[in-house]
């Protein structure tokens, strides 16, 4: 069960990564595609960080991801 909920999950961090890449194509300026590369692409890296959180059930993991996904939310608009 556990194995179905990371998957889908994980899936779902995917297309949203997708969806990032694909508004950096299709987006008309460099403000649109600057968003839709921050906002979608760090949601889908939380979605995936999420998926493997729940699948090892480490705490060192855990701490490390969290930290990680913090870092991410901090620090993708200034790298944008």
């Amino acid at each position: 069960m556990i194995d179905i909920i990371c998957s889908v999950i994980l899936l779902a961090g995917c297309f949203f990564i997708f969806l990032a890449a694909l508004g950096m194509l299709r987006m008309p300026d460099i403000f649109t595609r600057m968003s839709a590369s921050t906002k979608a692409s760090s949601f889908g890296i939380t979605l995936i960080f999420f998926s493997l959180i729940i699948y090892f059930e480490d705490f060192s993991l855990t701490l490390q991801l969290l930290i990680t996904i913090v870092l991410i939310y901090l620090l993708s608009p200034v790298a944008a």
